[in-house]
């Protein structure tokens, strides 16, 4: 039996800002929408005895976002039976089909035919009823008995919706993600431990940092700018005080500008400012502080297939994903930690106060006392599965040979390999050319991917001039003469002079000829893909093969997944389009792709595969596991070799080459 369920709560708390797990315990449920399989739909006003009947009874309980509805039940009734494999989410079952999670999007995009006025005022209703008044003040039943009634059908419309899109929605993937779905309900109903006392530290510290800065600020521009966080006022200040024109004030233009000779000493200090205003954000350390719950974990803080194509994770409010990376020795970062909790860093700190926050945001995430954090990393986890997919087998060797303390380094290798020289004589710099090689052109990128992964890793491209072109084969240097007259009167040099440009290109020529295999598993994939949208079938491209359901292109993935693209076609220009929902807008809308890109997204769904299936393991393990950033499990109950086992133990990887590294600490960090 099926029972489906959709809940209406009102709290104080802003539920986006603090999440499901802290908003729970403090709210109160207004409405209970239910019905049993295809029934009628019942809202109740409280929770009911045939309601609770029904629910022990249910062999399967479905509500969109079941984390939601779940966690408030479990929080306002406690002792219920509320175990996680009872549960089907149909928001997860859309977001692993690449479709949009919210309810009212996803009817749109499914066709669900449902009474749009309704829907409309019955969300207005919503808002009037689950947000206190400016007063503080509740609208009830009593005060609004009108709209009371339109809220109480619209809570019935969302399990008629919900019912709708379960079953319009593709359900090929269920069967391998539900456990997936369920490993991650239980990673994230335990979360993680958070150094409260460290994070209220630091927040005191950098507001204090912030002020200070605020007041340069305002004394550099004789109170013309108020803030180094504002950022048009301070373009405006820049160009009528100094007629300097800036783009920007990202990152990188920051540090490119800030080393121009030719920039007035005035502006330079400035711009030096705002690089500092920008490191006090207080943002990570706020939002543990207000996202904890008595116990001191955060929890909530992953999203199940946040990222629609691949289906990797997403991070949620904390954002563990984009966490920086430090820039200082971890003992620097640990004294450091301990002297901001104590309240002396400006006594004994000897880097700025916002360079160490940044680099030691990690060490908010602590073992319980006790115990220990276990932290597993893949190992160049996506080259290695890219090599694997298009079948390089010389490249699978050499991370074999690498794992086996037999071969070198493939970066080193990397850069050997392109210009012909002995490995034992690549220097650091080189190692970094290599680097940028392996992870930027694994996917089709040319000169802009290049450029991009030299800026990231500090690859000096008018160094590289000198030192690299000399090694490029003559007939290599002619192709590049080709490409850079192409590149003018496409406009598409980035900026670059002359031989930077056809240094970049040189090496993407030399890295592509090095591994024909993968360069030619964009093309196939393209093509495998093509076919399938046009005229159905199966079309195999290395280990990943192509066909069509309905309207649906899929590619299914050496796990048994499918990647899923709906309404695959190839447009009037000859590109391939599908709908998907654009990750600037929102909206959803048609979405361009290549060989290229297609290899992105089957190469991350493998290293996704292989991270979720290492987390069931982890699972059943009873290993504990509490976050997971990017490739990366954090576990408290876990030794190493016990993750190592979770994360290699792959049946349908048995070949490809899985190295893990591993460690052990009482404060999260960086190796």
């Amino acid at each position: 039996m099926d029972l489906w369920i959709d809940l209406e709560t009102r709290s104080r708390m802003n539920l986006p800002l603090v999440g499901v797990h802290v908003y729970a315990p403090q709210c109160e449920i207004l409405l209970n929408a239910w019905a049993v399989d295809r029934g009628p739909v019942r809202v109740d006003e409280t929770m009911t005895p045939a309601f609770w009947d029904a629910f022990c009874k249910a062999d399967r309980i479905i509500a969109h976002n079941a984390e939601f509805d779940r966690t408030v039940l479990e929080a306002r009734h406690p002792g219920i039976d509320i175990r996680f494999n009872r549960w089907y989410c149909t928001m997860a079952q859309a977001r692993r089909h690449a479709l949009p999670g919210g309810l009212g999007k996803l009817c749109d995009v499914l066709g669900v035919p449902l009474d749009k006025a309704k829907l409309k005022s019955g969300r207005a209703d919503m808002l009037l009823f689950c947000k206190p008044n400016k007063e503080g003040t509740w609208n009830t039943k009593k005060t609004h008995p009108a709209e009371w009634a339109r809220f109480v059908e619209y809570g019935g419309l969302d399990v008629e919706a919900m019912r709708e899109v379960h079953k319009r929605c593709p359900k090929w993937n269920d069967e391998y993600e539900q456990d997936i779905w369920l490993a991650d309900q239980a990673i994230n109903a335990r979360g993680f431990l958070v150094d409260t006392q460290f994070a209220g530290a630091a927040v005191e510290a950098l507001r204090k940092v912030s002020d200070e800065t605020d007041e340069q600020v305002v004394a550099a521009t004789d109170g013309g700018v108020a803030s180094g966080r504002q950022v048009a006022a301070l373009l405006g200040y820049v160009l009528a005080a100094y007629g300097v024109e800036l783009p920007d004030l990202q990152s990188a233009t920051l540090e490119r500008r800030i080393n121009d000779p030719d920039l007035p000493e005035p502006v330079r200090e400035l711009l030096a400012l705002r690089q500092q205003s920008s490191k006090t954000s207080t943002s990570k350390f706020a939002t543990l502080l207000r996202c904890v719950n008595d116990d001191r974990r955060m929890r909530g803080a992953m999203t199940y297939s946040g990222a629609m194509r691949t289906q990797r994770w997403a991070g949620n409010r904390f954002q563990p994903h984009n966490l920086p990376r430090p820039t200082m020795p971890q003992t620097e970062i640990a004294a450091g930690i301990a002297a901001v909790k104590a309240g002396v860093y400006d006594l004994v700190g000897t880097r700025s106060l916002p360079e160490l926050l940044a680099s030691a945001v990690r060490g908010c995430v602590i073992a319980p006392p006790g115990k220990v954090l276990t932290v597993a990393d893949y190992a160049n986890v996506e080259g290695r599965a890219l090599a694997w997919l298009a079948g390089e087998e010389w490249k699978l060797q050499a991370y074999r040979d690498y794992d086996e303390g037999i071969g070198p380094d493939l970066y080193i290798k990397a850069y050997a390999e392109a210009f012909g020289v002995p490995v034992d004589s690549v220097t650091g710099k080189q190692r970094q050319v290599g680097k940028v090689m392996e992870l930027m052109l694994g996917y089709g990128g040319g000169v802009g991917a290049f450029v991009t992964g030299a800026a990231t890793y500090r690859v000096d491209l008018n160094e590289l001039v000198t030192t690299a072109w000399p090694g490029v084969p003559f007939a290599l240097q002619g192709e590049t003469a080709r490409m850079w007259a192409w590149a003018q009167e496409k406009d598409q040099t980035y900026g670059l002079p002359e031989m930077v440009f056809r240094t970049c290109d040189a090496l993407k020529r030399m890295w592509r000829e090095r591994h024909p295999k993968i360069a030619a598993f964009w093309g196939d994939l393209e093509t495998a893909v093509r076919n399938a949208a046009a005229g159905g079938g199966f079309w195999v491209a290395g280990r990943v093969e192509a066909d069509k359901v309905n309207a649906w292109v899929r590619i299914k993935l050496p796990s048994g997944r499918y990647l899923s693209y709906p309404s695959m076609k190839q447009n009037d220009t000859g590109e391939l389009v599908y709908k998907g929902q654009n990750q600037y807008t929102r909206s959803w809308s048609s979405i361009t792709t290549y060989g290229g890109k297609l290899a992105e997204n089957v190469t991350q769904a493998v290293c996704r595969d292989l991270l979720a299936e290492s987390l069931v393991q982890a699972e059943h393990m009873g290993l504990g596991v509490v976050l997971h950033v990017h490739d990366e499990p954090v576990a408290e109950n876990a030794h190493g070799d016990e993750l190592e086992q979770a994360m290699t133990d792959i049946p349908w990887a048995v070949d490809l080459p899985l190295a893990v590294a591993t460690y052990t600490t009482f404060r999260y960090h960086k190796e």
